[in-house]
């Protein structure tokens, strides 16, 4: 019983650090389609925020049906068949960096504050 248990979890790292890559591809892309000015960037700012949604309803589902899988849910203890606070918890985690990327590149006041708050950082590492 150990050893699946191991399974299953070392199965489940590998799946958050899959979807981390996927996370921080995302942002990277979004950073780069626009540090360049390219003849259509509403085109191309639709296509983002039309793949944000795709992949955000692929990931919550394939997270919700993790969360409510039985023997998952006996292995960590948590209530089988439910969405429990973590999980809400863990999808807003993970989807809050690319959500703030499509809007600050939409918005120029949300790029603003958020260049302002992550200004004395950026200082620091010079």
């Amino acid at each position: 019983m150990f050893q699946y248990a191991a399974f299953i979890g070392y199965v489940l790292r590998h799946l958050q650090n899959l979807l981390l890559c996927s996370v921080s591809g995302f942002v990277l892309v979004v950073l780069a389609l626009n540090s360049y000015n390219f003849q259509a960037p509403q085109a191309i700012t639709r296509f983002l925020i039309i793949g944000l949604i795709g992949a955000g309803i692929i990931v919550v589902r394939a997270f919700a049906q993790i969360e409510r899988d039985p023997i998952l849910s006996r292995l960590s203890g948590t209530a089988e068949g439910e969405l429990g606070k973590d999980f809400y918890i863990r999808v807003i985690s993970y989807g809050a960096l690319p959500i703030l990327t499509v809007l600050s590149t939409q918005f120029p006041s949300i790029s603003r504050f958020l260049l302002s708050w992550a200004q004395p950082t950026l200082e620091a590492l010079h």
